[in-house]
């Protein structure tokens, strides 16, 4: 593995943006659709401000993906918790130098990908690590029962 352990301390925090539960849900963007829109927006961000477009990897979305899952589905706790197995299985396939991680979980909101980069951008450690020197990225977007949208989404920069 290659994580600088000085990453790990900024992908602790955590956000979560939920409305009280007699709220409508008025969202019904699909999942596929959300990862999608996640890393449009973080992209378009990214561009706006001088930095490079990050690339897609497949291979980080599906770890994403479970991770994403297993919080929807109440396996695991909203957290960052596996992060280093995730990253473990990253690197067997996509050698990299560090990484850091962003989670949302978001509830009744039209959009709820840009809701999440939103709330990224107001918190420092999030938008920190939008704004880092990472070339890769990849989302993974699951949503609960009772429609709570769970996103991870991991940043690395590759080795060359």
């Amino acid at each position: 593995m290659h994580y600088a352990v000085s990453r790990i301390a900024i992908v602790i925090s955590i956000i979560a943006l939920i409305l009280p539960s007699g709220c409508k849900v008025k969202s019904g963007m699909a999942e596929g659709e959300a990862e999608q829109e996640i890393f449009r927006l973080v992209n378009q961000y990214r561009a706006s401000i001088g930095l490079n477009e990050l690339d897609w990897s497949d291979v980080i979305a599906e770890q994403c993906r479970l991770h994403s899952q297993n919080m929807a589905s109440g396996a695991v706790d909203f957290s960052h918790a596996g992060f280093d197995q995730r990253i473990a299985a990253i690197d067997a396939a996509l050698p990299y130098l560090y990484a850091a991680e962003n989670l949302a979980k978001i509830a009744d909101f039209d959009n709820p990908a840009e809701a999440a980069v939103d709330a990224w951008l107001n918190s420092q450690t999030h938008k920190e690590n939008i704004e880092d020197n990472f070339d890769t990225t990849g989302v993974g977007v699951a949503k609960s029962s009772d429609n709570t949208y769970y996103f991870t989404q991991v940043f690395v920069l590759r080795k060359k």
